[in-house]
């Protein structure tokens, strides 16, 4: 309900009304460019098509999810932040070069594997770490990894089992190193 009768009626909204918006349009949209609300209103299904196509319906809600995400993480881009000036600390300069340096101070993590860039933010805060266990209940004897990544600039935070938002946008460099 929310994505197909909702967010299109708030993008038309905000069409509208972009003029008296100004500034806090920033919201709808990432530092790397990506439209939050665009997106969203271009995903079209119907409810029915969950049995006539499942596979597609579940890409899809996946997509909405990482969608969600990008949008809860870019919240915390506010103006200050983005201006590198830190939203909730007065006379704190720098969160990004903060997030950076919490990044890289990460690499003394049992679970470290590498610092990237974040696909909200665009900083260079976005740590990946792995943890590598016996796939006891499958495949016993079998090293399962498992990966998550988290930014310590805007906050983005995903585990590989939803998949990698570069698996929906070409153009996003892969985070996780699928199966």
């Amino acid at each position: 309900m929310v994505t197909q009768l909702w967010i299109p009626l708030i993008f038309e909204i905000v069409k509208v009304d972009r003029p008296k918006l100004t500034d806090s349009l920033f919201y709808l949209e990432t530092v790397t460019n990506f439209k939050i609300l665009e997106e969203l209103t271009a995903i079209k299904f119907e409810f029915a098509d969950w049995s006539t196509q499942p596979h597609e319906m579940f890409s899809k809600h996946l997509y909405i999810g990482h969608i969600k995400e990008l949008g809860r993480a870019n919240l915390n881009m506010n103006l200050f932040v983005r201006s590198n000036h830190a939203g909730y600390e007065y006379n704190y300069r720098d969160p990004k070069g903060r997030g950076k340096r919490f990044a890289n101070a990460e690499t003394d993590h049992p679970h470290f594997k590498e610092v990237k860039t974040c696909p909200c933010c665009g900083e260079r805060s976005l740590v990946l770490y792995r943890e590598s266990i016996d796939d006891v209940i499958f495949n016993p004897g079998h090293i399962k990894n498992i990966d998550w990544v988290k930014c310590y600039t805007c906050d983005y935070h995903l585990r590989c089992n939803v998949g990698d938002l570069s698996l929906f946008i070409n153009d996003r460099d892969k985070l996780f190193e699928l199966d």
